[in-house]
């Protein structure tokens, strides 16, 4: 069985590793009171933020993200655009957030001695493979969005800064944001975590209508390609607005026209150019808009 071959980060995964791989995933989604729409088989990390007690009328806005470690347009978003929307108490009150760090690789299960094994393939190479790896047991670990937000964007903005030493990366930004590194360090060598990349890796690749590229961002379940062209705050409190109660102060701001009514807001020739890491497939290919 074959999500979008592969052969980097391998283990062994039993010997009724889907069986395994739905009871495992299910019983992680109940406990966190989560659970994705059967009909895309999806089986995926909770990374909802929990900060901020709402009343019953003012709904969260989900947005999920689906990105690579190493891709640059990934870092930079990252590092930028979701820093700059995280750093907006209120808006930060409004948003469940999700992110799938597995981008445009490909995944599989494949026979072995001793039952079947996950391989991975990651379209910037094993380092990749680590880094998108890390971030799920920093997601896994820490659960709030409170909690992972920083130390994610901590990472991608010294990978961007050019450092590649993941681990050390990794490690460095736990430091830097009062993060036990240890429960990380256990998760990445635990089996059941190469469970979460397939899986992870499953959903990225099944998504309908089909994703296209990283970063690849959904509010509430809807793709809107302004997000990555800096206008993620725009978007998400053009969805607040739209669900009504208290708006963020940031979102008063905001033009009229974020009561949008389709999934693009904003004219053609106002979106500022910025490149993709175009997909699916493990080949780097970088493509200029």
């Amino acid at each position: 069985a074959q999500v979008a071959g592969a052969h980097v980060l391998s283990r062994h995964a039993g010997r009724n590793p889907f069986q395994l791989t739905f009871m495992r995933a299910m019983l992680r989604l109940a406990l966190a009171a989560v659970l994705w729409p059967l009909s895309t088989s999806a089986i995926t990390i909770s990374a909802a933020s929990q900060s901020g007690a709402l009343s019953k009328r003012e709904d969260k806005v989900k947005v999920e993200v689906f990105y690579e470690t190493l891709c640059p347009t990934c870092q930079a978003f990252i590092s930028m655009d979701m820093a700059q929307l995280w750093a907006d108490a209120e808006i930060r009150d409004r948003v469940q957030l999700l992110l799938y760090p597995f981008g445009n690789g490909l995944a599989s299960i494949v026979p072995s001695d001793q039952g079947s094994a996950y391989s991975f393939q990651c379209q910037h190479g094993e380092n990749e493979c680590l880094g998108n790896l890390v971030h799920i047991c920093v997601i896994e670990q820490l659960v709030d969005a409170a909690r992972f937000m920083p130390l994610i964007t901590c990472m991608e903005s010294s990978l961007r800064a050019g450092m590649t030493a993941m681990l050390e990366v990794g490690q460095s930004c736990a430091m830097q944001n009062g993060v036990d590194w240890n429960p990380i360090n256990e998760c990445l060598v635990n089996p059941n975590t190469q469970a979460d990349m397939y899986s992870i890796g499953y959903y990225s690749n099944t998504l309908e209508p089909a994703r296209q590229y990283v970063p690849w961002v959904l509010v509430d379940g809807q793709h809107d390609e302004t997000a990555i062209y800096g206008q993620l705050t725009q978007v998400v409190c053009a969805a607040i607005i739209a669900k009504g109660g208290s708006v963020p102060s940031t979102c008063q701001a905001q033009v009229p026209s974020l009561l949008r009514a389709g999934s693009n807001i904003f004219p053609e020739e106002l979106k500022p150019r910025r490149p993709v890491c175009m997909g699916p497939g493990p080949e780097p290919a970088v493509l200029e808009e």
